[in-house]
């Protein structure tokens, strides 16, 4: 019988066999099943196409045209993107879609809504410029930035080596000493931050809206001035009065009290307007630029007075927001789209709404009070924070030089960081939220750059860890490690699996949890309304029974009730009744089915006891897991240590070439330890395509190897030739000239890639889904000459055609295939254009 954890989702009742091998689904049936409707044969050519390419795709004898694909004919999404894309081989059906698939569930209706005028359109053919670089480039621009490294490492080393010479005069005077050690760290983060500027203005001077080739001098001197202005220290102040002051010195055009929260530095600065009062909220994007089919392209991004940009959203360029208008969470603005004075708009691509997303007073703050908490931060950080290394580094210049016994030494300083890092980090998530929400009042307006906004910053600082989600995620701690920074999860109905090892939130102690929900991994809690002068805490709760999927954006005013579905990447509403007992995809969301048969049937496989039987195992299991993680991580620090060690060991006697020796040696031992570690996660094996629960073992050494597999190195050298070389390393099957800028893979072994590929930063590459427990599997394969814009979603089994574009914001479903030389837009991912590849060789802005 079907386990009880099943009915809870209106599972229909199946006999299954607890025997059967979990790897497989149960084989589809021969014969046509339905819920009980007549058979309604087809009564026009349209339906009888859809109607037999229907039954090619799901194995049966024949469908009526009344069978709802999801609750009658068992079908998934999978399959459903398969007969999409034989649909799109009408030419006047071109642009069919998932999302009419999910709107018109029936053979009859979808056969309607295909034969509206509105949807017979031919997308439009536009030209789309191409570029594939010569070898000669591709290197030569490769060999000119690992110049840049060294160069760039060694001159900042000297200038930190005269400044200790200097420091270390004063020895034998402690209060001179640190003095030193104050105005030397304020030196070097003044330095750092005013060389950036600087060269800015050398290598690039003003920013103007133009197209050049990707690989190539003005590629190149590009890519200098994008790594200078993030590498530098200031950006550690994003969200700040300062932050903003350093964009203005790069160039932009800033207006007063603006707040900018953004993921990343904008690079294009002089393309970009931001009013008064106007605020672009956390992991919001607004770069200036994209990159496509081997070209950059630049352009202006414009948003006016009193705006609002909602988390996780996107601006590309040549878009435009006028005063009073509004972005909401997780949506985009695609080229050429403006969104009019006082609007609101929310979607991907951005569509009006009647939402409000900062129900907030915009009540404007003194400059004084800016300028007052700025100056406390920099004390904080030149006084407190930044000068003790410093001062152990004089420490260590004492240690003994007997390699024997410093390695000793070493070893008990790692072992002693790594745990300290553990146990201190999970005390301090724990304490200071509630320490400090004893001052902090849901409710209460606060203006920014107060008290009440440095508490608040501190916790959401100190109970968002890294590590630690890493460490605790995907498994059964990481319910005890929530709860413990505060959490609310109510009933918790343990897999093993309940969350991953990416969850964020702004206030730990205002995050609820329905009981007996299951979050796949991605999710940002907000726990705030906020403008560019003030904010207000409230309690973000999360209905019971819900599951969701990835990269999910849940605010407080999120109107999801009791068992609901939140899809990968969907955007939660925030006007309209409460949704329950539904599915919810897209953005702007639709209603889809809360579980698809393919799903039950899987989950069916494993009884309640036999789900107990194995709960311990798979604990035991991660259990491995995250020791293995964190022997890892001592030995990666260890190693550093140790290298660092002899570095301070000749420092008297070389100075700075010591330390450039050290930097290199450092990156030298980390590029393949973590490539070694990638691999022994997968036990020198491929991944292999997948469908299985939560309680089976190749479920469970998948988990493995998320957790050790998460590394810097994939963030190491974007957009450069290297990154290609350490992405095939760990198992990508790379093509010639790849551009990365900045992609996220997470199962490097199911990706296979192209010649000429763009991939942007922030775009998403995910080769598997685990809805309700029930993971899957498969392949991705990106074509030549594709590109993936900024955030673009990727979901497993798509294949993209070569010369195919996933435009902004995009999520292409599992299954999808993108037809050549097409331009897909939208979430869920709807083909936009057909493009028709110009090759030049020289492009004029």
């Amino acid at each position: 019988m079907v386990p009880a954890y099943l009915e809870r989702l209106d599972a229909i009742p199946m006999t299954v066999s607890n025997k059967a091998d979990l790897r497989k689904l149960p084989k589809p049936t021969s014969v046509r099943v339905t819920a009980g409707n007549a058979m309604v044969d087809y009564r026009n050519d349209d339906e009888k196409f859809l109607a037999e390419t229907l039954a090619d795709i799901l194995k049966f004898e024949g469908v009526s045209i009344e069978d709802h694909f999801f609750d009658d004919l068992g079908a998934n999404s999978l399959l459903m993107a398969r007969f999409c894309a034989r649909v799109r081989g009408r030419p006047d059906w071109s642009t069919a879609s998932m999302r009419d698939i999910y709107l018109h569930p029936t053979v009859a209706k979808l056969a309607d809504h295909l034969r509206a005028p509105a949807e017979v359109a031919v997308a439009a053919n536009e030209p789309m410029l191409t570029h594939k670089a010569t070898n000669l480039q591709y290197w030569g621009t490769g060999f000119l930035q690992l110049v840049f490294y060294a160069a760039y490492s060694y001159l900042s080393l000297w200038a930190f080596n005269d400044g200790l010479d200097w420091v270390y005069d004063a020895l034998d005077d402690p209060v001179t000493l640190y003095m030193r050690c104050v105005i030397l760290s304020a030196g070097m983060f003044f330095g750092l931050t005013g060389a950036a500027v600087v060269l800015k203005w050398v290598l690039v001077g003003r920013w103007k809206a133009e197209t050049f080739p990707i690989w190539g001098w003005r590629y190149y001197r590009f890519w200098v001035v994008k790594t200078l202005i993030r590498t530098a220290p200031v950006v550690l102040f994003r969200g700040s009065p300062l932050y903003s002051l350093y964009l203005r010195l790069l160039g932009a055009r800033l207006g007063d009290r603006t707040v900018i929260e953004c993921r990343s530095v904008p690079v294009c600065t002089d393309l970009i307007t931001i009013g008064d009062n106007t605020i672009l909220r956390k992991e919001s994007s607004v770069l200036g630029f994209r990159a496509q089919a081997g070209y950059i392209h630049t352009g202006p991004v414009h948003i006016g007075d009193n705006a609002f940009v909602g988390v996780g959203s996107t601006l590309d360029i040549d878009t435009r927001m006028e005063s009073g208008s509004q972005l909401g969470h997780a949506s985009s603005l695609h080229r050429g789209q403006a969104i009019p004075a006082g609007e609101h708009w929310h979607g991907s691509p951005a569509i009006p709404t009647t939402a409000d997303y900062s129900p907030i007073s915009n009540v404007p703050i003194s400059s004084a009070r800016r300028v007052i908490y700025e100056l406390i931060q920099l004390v904080i950080l030149f006084t407190i924070v930044t000068p003790f290394p410093l001062l152990f580094h004089t420490f260590w210049e004492n240690v003994s030089d007997d390699y024997q016994e410093t390695i000793g030494i070493v070893a008990i300083g790692t072992t002693v960081t790594v745990a300290g890092f553990i146990v201190g980090g999970v005390l301090l998530a724990a304490i200071l939220p509630r320490l400090f929400n004893l001052f902090l009042k849901p409710g209460r307006n606060y203006s920014l750059y107060g008290f009440h906004y440095w508490l608040q910053s501190m916790l959401e600082m100190v109970s968002n860890v890294r590590l630690l989600n890493t460490l605790f995620g995907d498994s059964s701690a990481i319910v005890y490690y929530l709860r413990a920074i505060g959490w609310k999860l109510n009933k918790v109905e343990q897999t093993g699996s309940n969350f991953g090892t990416n969850q964020r939130h702004e206030n730990p102690q205002l995050s609820e949890i329905g009981s007996e929900t299951m979050v796949s991994d991605g999710l940002f809690m907000i726990n705030m309304q906020k403008s560019a002068n003030s904010f207000r805490l409230e309690h973000t709760r999360v209905g019971d029974r819900n599951f969701f999927g990835n990269n999910i954006i849940y605010s407080p005013d999120s109107r999801t009730g009791y068992n609901v579905l939140l899809g990968t990447k969907v955007h939660v509403p925030v006007d309209g009744p409460v949704r329950e007992n539904v599915g919810l995809l897209g953005s702007p969301p639709f209603e889809i089915p809360r579980i698809v048969n393919r799903d039950k049937e899987l989950l069916g496989l494993i009884s309640d006891e036999e789900r107990k039987r194995r709960l311990p195992l798979k604990n035991l299991h991660n259990g491995v897991s995250a020791v293995l993680f964190v022997f890892s991580q001592w030995l990666i620090l260890f190693l550093t240590l140790a290298i660092w060690d002899r570095a301070l060991n000749y420092y008297t006697e070389w100075g700075q070439t010591a330390l450039f020796v050290a930097v290199f040696l450092t990156s030298a031992i980390a590029i393949p330890f973590y490539i070694f570690l990638e691999r022994i996660s997968l036990g020198f094996r491929r991944l292999k395509p997948r469908m299985a629960t939560i309680y089976d073992p190749i479920f469970w050494r998948h988990e493995r190897h998320w957790k050790l597999s998460d590394s810097p190195i994939m963030r190491l050298f974007a957009g450069t030739p290297f990154k290609p070389l350490i992405m095939r390393a760990v198992g990508v099957k790379v093509g010639k000239r790849l551009y990365d800028g900045g992609s996220i893979i997470t199962e490097r072994s199911l990706v296979e890639i192209g010649d000429d590929v763009t991939l942007n930063e922030s775009c998403v590459i995910q080769a598997h889904s685990l809805e309700e427990g029930a993971f899957k599997s498969d392949y991705i394969r990106i074509g030549n000459g594709c590109t993936l814009a900024p955030a673009a979603f990727v979901h497993y089994a798509v294949v993209m055609g070569e010369g195919s574009v996933a435009d902004v914001d995009c999520f292409v479903m599992k299954g999808e295939v993108l037809e050549p030389n097409t331009v897909w837009r939208g979430n869920p991912a709807k083909l936009h254009g057909i493009v028709t590849p110009i090759v030049e060789q020289k492009v004029r802005a």
